[in-house]
């Protein structure tokens, strides 16, 4: 077992001669397994976590993540251990540059459009959309191309994913239509599913700079705030499409998932139930471990683990040679 994801706030994990042990509210062992078979364990409302077995996860390095009862990304144990001071000083050196910020910047928010057609096209398999429709991708593909500031891109990916939405919605079987996205809080089934899977990909992405030493909250399209992991968010959005947005499309269009298993909170805020979002995180690590040719020039497939390492590593050379070309945004070499 590589992930253990437990979204029952009255279950209690705790450690025992090696194993991770969970228990149930009568305090019954529901599940024993040895701690080295686990990679990450996620967190979903208060499940209580043993003193004894964190600190075991933190010195094995098992990642432990938490995420509110909505499926929001809270935090991750961390160490120091993973800080690499020389590496983000090349990393706040590289991004202070405007010129080296805006190169990044176009290759993320280029790979990131081109992949939102690649989906399109592979799910409207009744020809729904027209030419015209995916012409709004190509066009802001182009507009990132000249522009000079990030803002502009900002700007030109704004409309291109309007029209993605758009499109998404006439894509949807109809009794998971929606009006727009919406994130805090999602406002329909639709939403849900797209806000948990890509507070999972958040997570990853943090999990995977930190591993690597760098700082999590200086990236160049999303700008520094509080308690927000800028280049998480940045490193994120090239597999938005290409793992959530796929997931997501596959499982409706395969009638694998009903609006029955949402509720409605008294805030408005739609989600999934417990049951569904075990069935919807267990599909996602599913596509996660399947192989592909993500990066043409590294040769052969790997799962999208191994591809985030291998765009993390991408991401240090750019830095260190302050060089942006060294950077694998990924659609670069998967789309063209």
């Amino acid at each position: 077992m590589k992930e253990l994801i437990v979204n029952d706030s009255l279950k209690r994990l705790s450690l025992d001669s090696g194993n991770l042990i969970v228990k149930n509210q009568e305090r019954e062992i529901e599940l024993t397994i040895a701690l080295n078979q686990v990679q990450r364990v996620l967190l979903y409302g208060s499940p209580q976590v043993t003193t004894q077995l964190v600190k075991t996860m933190a010195k094995e390095g098992v990642e432990l993540f938490y995420f509110d009862r909505h499926g929001k990304y809270l935090g991750y144990l961390d160490s120091l251990k993973m800080e690499n001071y020389e590496k983000q000083k090349e990393q706040f050196t590289a991004l202070s540059q405007p010129e080296f910020e805006a190169a990044m910047a176009r290759k993320i928010l280029t790979a990131k459009i081109k992949g939102q057609e690649h989906l399109l096209r592979a799910f409207d398999q009744d020809d729904l959309l027209d030419q015209g429709d995916y012409a709004h991708f190509r066009d802001a593909v182009e507009g990132i191309g000249s522009a000079v500031t990030i803002n502009e891109m900002i700007g030109f990916e704004g409309r291109a994913a309007k029209s993605y939405f758009y499109c998404l919605n006439l894509l949807v079987p109809s009794d998971f239509r929606f009006y727009r996205r919406s994130k805090n809080p999602p406002l329909d089934p639709f939403n849900a599913l797209l806000s948990f899977g890509y507070s999972v990909l958040y997570g990853r992405a943090v999990s995977a700079l930190k591993k690597r030493g760098l700082n999590v909250g200086f990236g160049c399209i999303h700008r520094v705030k509080q308690h927000h992991a800028a280049l998480a968010s940045d490193l994120m959005e090239v597999w938005r499409p290409l793992m959530v947005d796929e997931v997501v499309m596959r499982l409706l269009k395969n009638k694998q998932m009903t609006t029955e298993q949402f509720d409605t909170n008294p805030g408005k805020a739609v989600m999934m139930n417990k049951e569904a979002r075990v069935q919807f995180y267990r599909e996602l690590c599913l596509r996660m471990e399947e192989k592909h040719l993500y990066i043409q020039s590294f040769g052969k497939e790997v799962t999208f683990d191994y591809a985030l390492e291998l765009q993390v590593e991408s991401l240090l050379r750019a830095f260190h040679k302050l060089d942006p070309s060294e950077f694998i945004a990924i659609g670069d070499t998967l789309y063209d």
